[in-house]
């Protein structure tokens, strides 16, 4: 196991977790915002793609966890907007990601 696989595990379950609102979203309770499924979209795209990355040890990948903090705060405080178990359960998930992501982006700053 590398020192990278918790923070790629919270990247795999940010992105699920988004997924699902979003299909959920879409089946159960149309009419939200177009943004706020922009939003869970882009976090979903971005989760996968740095999830990716970490397994493939891109050279890139430090780059994309930095991408990856960003929108998975942004999705965080989309959903907590929202009193619902399926928003919350996101809202957890991608804050879990964004704070394993930047765990590790400190880590890397300090040991360079």
């Amino acid at each position: 196991m590398t020192a990278l696989a918790p923070s790629a595990q919270a990247c795999l379950e940010a992105w699920i977790n988004c997924e699902n609102l979003l299909a959920e979203i879409s089946l159960r309770q149309p009419g939200y915002a177009h943004s706020l499924e922009k939003t869970l979209d882009d976090c979903a795209l971005m989760c996968m793609e740095t999830w990716q990355a970490i397994k493939s040890n891109d050279p890139n990948t430090r780059n994309m966890m930095l991408l990856c903090i960003g929108l998975c705060e942004e999705c965080a405080d989309a959903c907590n907007r929202y009193n619902d178990p399926f928003f919350s359960q996101c809202a957890r998930a991608c804050r879990k990601c964004a704070n394993r992501m930047a765990d590790v982006s400190l880590q890397s700053v300090l040991l360079q």
